[in-house]
């Protein structure tokens, strides 16, 4: 399905609705944004430099379509030869334990915390470092421009969330049209199929182990040499 099948799709089911074609994108694109978040769909990894005396970082700013921070991947220090995972905290926990901090000198940064859309560091780096953060987040959807853009990245096992897309269509065009009833019941079959994709998006054998699953019958001292693993 492509973006022009979307806006077909929904007009198909929403046919009273008087939208027009930039909202019909936006709220394409929207919906697209959200099914990234809630099932993390795009993870990567990117490099802030740190500037010396500097606290905070926008996110937006330095990761290309930054939609979530990846707290299993985690952000890291480098010092130009090795990194450090930092630790992910959050303000009002340096508040409590770490009283003044705001105030305290800089150094090397040790954690890490959000607000909003900006990456603070503690303690604040003393000196310039490139590439001093490497963050793991995931991304957003490529931005859909034309009728033609696909809204899911070339990911061909995710076609079938476009539906998704097209159920978030119907309950913002409900509310629009002051259809709270039917919003309300809109809304409620977006997050349902949500719930759903969950238990399959990004559930394939590597992620559940399966191409090793053979060879778990080896021995601790044997699992490392591949002539002994089984077929």
């Amino acid at each position: 399905m492509i973006r022009s099948e979307i806006r077909t799709e929904f007009s198909q089911r929403a046919p009273d609705s008087p939208v027009t074609t930039t909202q019909m994108d936006l709220w394409a694109q929207r919906g697209a944004n959200n099914i990234a978040r809630i099932l993390e769909l795009f993870p990567t990894s990117g490099s802030i430099s740190l500037t010396s005396g500097t606290a905070e970082y926008s996110l937006s700013t330095y990761l290309t379509l930054f939609l979530k921070l990846d707290l299993v991947g985690g952000v890291h220090y480098y010092d130009g030869s090795d990194y450090t995972p930092l630790k992910i905290v959050t303000m009002s926990w340096l508040d409590l334990y770490v009283p003044g901090w705001r105030n305290d000198d800089t150094g090397t940064p040790k954690a890490v915390y959000k607000r909003g859309d900006m990456l603070g560091t503690y303690p604040t780096s003393s000196s310039d470092k490139t590439n001093g953060l490497l963050v793991y987040y995931f991304a957003m959807p490529t931005q859909m421009t034309t009728d033609t853009s696909d809204s899911f990245n070339g990911r061909g096992d995710l076609v079938d969330l476009q539906e998704g897309i097209v159920l978030y269509m119907a309950w913002k065009a409900k509310q629009a049209m002051g259809e709270y009833q039917q919003a309300e019941i809109a809304k409620n079959e977006f997050r349902g199929f949500i719930s759903e994709a969950s238990s399959w998006v990004n559930k394939d054998e590597e992620n559940l182990n399966e191409p090793f699953r053979p060879y778990h019958l080896g021995t601790p001292s044997s699992l490392g040499d591949i002539d002994s693993w089984g077929i």
